[in-house]
């Protein structure tokens, strides 16, 4: 599942009942909810992967306890999350992006 949350506490409430119900294996997240510039609102049963939690624009949310995630530290910042996503005998590159349309889109796109 991907979503943008617009930093909105509905919008972050509703993504986690549709996680309890639906049960997404994971959750690309951009724009997360945030107080006093921390991410809030992501039940904490769930494992979110955030590099900097201050300001933070792009989050990953695994909510199936049989997949295993590795931080790739080197690629990531606030803007952007990279995990190996290892589940069963499946491995991929797994990546959440936050892209704001006041920076220069080739300098993110030579960073993809």
């Amino acid at each position: 599942m991907q979503i943008n949350l617009q930093h909105s506490k509905i919008a972050t409430d509703n993504l986690m009942y549709l996680v309890r119900q639906d049960l997404p294996y994971i959750v690309f997240v951009q724009e997360t909810y945030l107080i006093k510039n921390k991410t809030a609102g992501i039940t904490r049963s769930h494992r979110k992967y955030i590099i900097n939690e201050e300001k933070s624009r792009a989050a990953i949310i695994i909510a199936n306890d049989n997949i295993d995630a590795i931080l790739i530290k080197q690629l990531c910042d606030r803007d952007t999350i990279v995990r190996e996503v290892r589940y069963k005998s499946t491995k991929i590159i797994a990546a959440s992006m936050y892209l704001d349309i006041k920076e220069e889109l080739n300098n993110k796109i030579e960073e993809m």
